[in-house]
């Protein structure tokens, strides 16, 4: 259950407003998705006072986030031909949100929410991956998008560690290719999950948060753990001096470390074989 909480003070009316609004908001998108196996449905929606309840079935194993968090990644068969089924149910159940003309703006692992796995014959390890199948969730802070090649105005409102370049270089309108960005970003921290580990994930989440963008920006440089960052160009120009906002991924992503690790060769293995 989603809970939209105002207050039930009259002074803070307009509060109580963007509350409802909000929650109109997530009632209105979910009603242009469709049904897809890989995209969590509302079930029902209602307001009490001025608490309101959106309710969605429970995913019994929390976000994604949960789930590298608790279980360990193994590398066998089984555990590969999972990873695979996931990442590509989660493009399909995105790109259906896209053919239906929503952009979903907040796709992150805490809106990819586990679901026991039916057909198992059987009960299911939830301490197995395999147990899992991830859905994505949280339609809060989606635009409808026009035709097919119509763009919408970047909402103040979207996703942070997996927001695409376009929100910090001031584009303004932007498109579907935004949430592939944050899709493709949620992948990247999966498969390090998979073949190194949670802690090896959270390495690599400092390191993204160490390396910092322009320090000749025009204010301080901000720690964060994006998958880019910005910095400024020189550009030919006549008197003062001017520069262009210029979006790098960032070397700790690009990087390709060595990795006397048995879990990779185990996993090249695999791959190969």
């Amino acid at each position: 259950m989603k809970i939209f909480s105002g207050s039930r003070n009259n002074s803070d009316a307009d509060i109580v407003a963007e509350v409802e609004k909000e929650f109109s908001d997530e009632i209105y998108a979910n009603g242009h998705l469709r049904p897809h196996e890989r995209i969590v449905p509302l079930l029902h929606a209602f307001k009490h006072r001025h608490i309101f309840h959106l309710v969605f079935p429970w995913a019994d194993g929390g976000n994604l986030r949960d789930l590298w968090g608790r279980v360990q990644a193994r590398l066998d068969d089984a555990t590969l031909d999972w990873f695979w089924a996931q990442c590509l149910g989660l493009a399909d159940a995105l790109a259906a949100v896209h053919d239906w003309r929503v952009l979903h703006n907040d796709i992150k692992p805490e809106n990819v929410l586990c679901f026991t796995r039916e057909g198992g014959g059987g009960e299911t390890d939830p301490d197995e991956p395999a147990a899992w199948e991830l859905r994505v969730a949280d339609f809060g802070i989606s635009q409808r998008v026009g035709a097919p090649d119509s763009m919408v105005e970047p909402t103040s409102r979207h996703v942070v560690t997996q927001r695409s370049p376009e929100f910090d270089l001031k584009y303004e309108s932007v498109s579907f290719p935004v949430d592939i960005w944050s899709l493709g970003c949620v992948y990247l921290d999966f498969i390090t999950w998979l073949l190194l580990g949670n802690e090896e994930r959270l390495r690599f989440e400092r390191r993204r948060v160490a390396e910092l963008g322009d320090p000749d920006g025009p204010g301080p440089p901000i720690e964060e753990d994006t998958y880019f960052k910005i910095i400024n160009v020189p550009q030919p120009g006549i008197g003062e001096k001017t520069v262009k906002k210029v979006a790098l991924v960032k070397d700790s992503v690009l990087e390709v470390r060595p990795i006397a690790n048995i879990r990779w060769r185990q996993t090249a293995s695999l791959l190969s074989g």
